[in-house]
């Protein structure tokens, strides 16, 4: 009968289409929140030149008025706040930014070495180097992994390695005992032993990268806390406000 025949087709495709409903919708829900999270995204990146435009524009205020929006009543305990604050905030810029040149530093160094050995790619992996330094100790392995590998394969023999390690100990050697000590040990405010010292304690306690990153201007937060509670040097007694070298 073509029409009992009908009703089982529409009954079946019905059953079909109620059990293939769930997961449709998983699915749709699925991507929906996929193109959300796409826009979300896309909407951040393009709002960041206007955020950037705005703050900018208001650095000055900013700077003048920050601590008008720190949610704690005029008080000694504000003052105190405001001073830990500020002299974290300067540790951490001072730092990066000397980071930024020690890297600089790093990645021309690595450059002219691998000229004078001949190895190819020398400006690549300068950049490479630059880049990467910031983040203390990564530059270094890297680098040398990169150089020791192209000259293996470039040259298949053992001078052209040896001269890449030659050339990374020297500039290694210059970095650590010249380069970081006197850029960043002078912009923190740290003497060089003091700068090699935690160095070393940061990245046996904290773990290597990260406790290499955090360990300088950890402290020389720390310093300033020393100073300012346990040694009682206070600003304004005789130093103009600035911790003594």
């Amino acid at each position: 009968d073509p029409t009992t025949l009908d009703g089982g087709a529409l009954r079946t495709a019905g059953e079909w289409a109620a059990a293939k409903a769930p997961e449709v919708g998983r699915w749709f829900l699925g991507q929906l929140g996929r193109v959300a999270s796409w826009f979300g995204v896309v909407a951040g990146m393009a709002l960041i030149p206007i955020y950037a435009f705005y703050f900018l524009l208001e650095k000055s205020s900013i700077e003048r008025r920050w601590t008008d929006y720190l949610p704690v009543a005029d008080s000694r305990f504000k003052d105190e706040l405001v001073w830990l604050l500020t002299n974290i905030n300067d540790a951490l810029i001072v730092f990066f930014r000397g980071q930024v040149l020690v890297a600089v530093c790093d990645g021309v160094m690595y450059t002219i070495g691998f000229l004078i050995i001949g190895l190819p790619y020398a400006l690549l992996l300068g950049l490479m180097a630059t880049v990467l330094t910031i983040v203390p100790f990564l530059g270094a392995i890297v680098t040398c992994a990169a150089a020791l590998l192209i000259s293996l394969v470039q040259f298949g023999d053992w001078q052209h390695p040896f001269l890449v390690l030659v050339v990374f100990m020297v500039v290694q050697g210059v970095e650590g005992w010249v380069v970081q000590p006197k850029i960043i040990g002078d912009r923190v405010g740290l003497h060089p032993v003091t700068i090699i010292v935690a160095l070393l304690v940061g990245t046996t306690l904290m773990g290597g990268l990260l406790g290499g990153l955090l360990a300088i201007p950890a402290t020389a937060v720390l310093r300033a806390l020393m100073f300012r509670y346990v040694w009682r040097i206070t600003p304004g007694h005789g130093d103009g406000g600035r911790l003594p070298a």
